[in-house]
């Protein structure tokens, strides 16, 4: 007999979820990336208005910053050219760097730094906050690759939804219309 209520408490509290007032609610900002990357989890938010909200932790730390969606996906563009550069000639050493700061008050900076030296390669992820506490985690090249796809895609998602309107042109005034010749005669 005690098993009705419960049933019927849990119909609610599972409607309830569903209704589309916390509908609305959930829409004011939706994940549009949650994977591990490295030793590091991260989570992209955005609100669909050219920001994204992205959230790093390891183990001991977690860092939140907002960048421009705009340069998160030049970020991710340049990652991908980074991974890409050619090999420096044996014995030599190279190290490329693409970094994306974010501005206002809850900026902070993510790089990811590709280094050669003889016999051997790394690439780094570091993500800063404005206080300067920092995460970082070495990764794989699969995994830098992934980093950088995801990355895209996210901010791809944080785009304006809608273009803003344009403001028409004022109108031009026409010139003064001529007054009709007279004719003398």
């Amino acid at each position: 007999m005690k098993f009705i209520p419960h049933v019927s408490a849990l119909v609610v509290a599972g409607l309830s979820l569903w209704s589309p007032s916390s509908a609305r609610a959930q829409d004011a900002t939706r994940s549009v990336l949650r994977q591990l990357y490295g030793d590091l989890a991260f989570e992209v938010r955005t609100k669909g208005q050219g920001t994204v909200n992205v959230g790093a932790a390891d183990a001991r730390t977690t860092i939140v910053l907002t960048l421009m969606a705009l340069d998160l996906r030049r970020w991710s563009d340049s990652v991908t050219r980074v991974l890409e550069a050619r090999a420096p000639r044996r014995g030599q050493s190279a190290t490329w760097n693409a970094v994306v700061n974010g501005p206002g008050v809850v900026a902070g900076s993510m790089a990811l730094t590709r280094s050669i030296t003889p016999g051997d390669t790394t690439i780094v992820l570091l993500i800063t906050d404005t206080t300067f506490q920092g995460v970082r985690t070495p990764l794989s090249m699969y995994e830098a690759r992934a980093l950088a796809a995801a990355m895209k895609r996210a901010a791809n998602a944080s785009l304006p939804t809608r273009v803003p309107p344009m403001k028409a042109a004022p109108k031009a005034t026409p010139p003064p219309k001529k007054p009709p010749e007279s004719v003398n005669q």
